[in-house]
């Protein structure tokens, strides 16, 4: 299972959610990829004021102030599938 996080620097709510991603890490097996908005002018344009966005498989569940609990369950149910 793939987690991307969609983030920028300086953002407050971009490190909450990388914590409670790497606590879940230490529970459910995934690859997370980090991405940068400001990277691509295309990935600045959609999430300039959104970040972060968490992405499963592709599959957007979450953004902006992330629910720690409710991204666990959101990871569990997509590992079983």
């Amino acid at each position: 299972m793939t987690v991307r996080i969609y983030t920028k620097a300086r953002c407050r709510l971009c490190e909450v959610a990388k914590a409670a991603l790497a606590d879940i890490g230490t529970r459910v097996s995934f690859t997370l990829e980090v991405v940068d908005i400001r990277g691509s002018e295309d990935t600045w344009v959609r999430y300039r004021h959104a970040v972060p966005v968490i992405e499963v498989d592709g599959q957007e569940v979450a953004r902006l102030r992330v629910d720690a609990g409710h991204l666990e369950r959101a990871l569990l149910a997509h590992a079983a599938g």
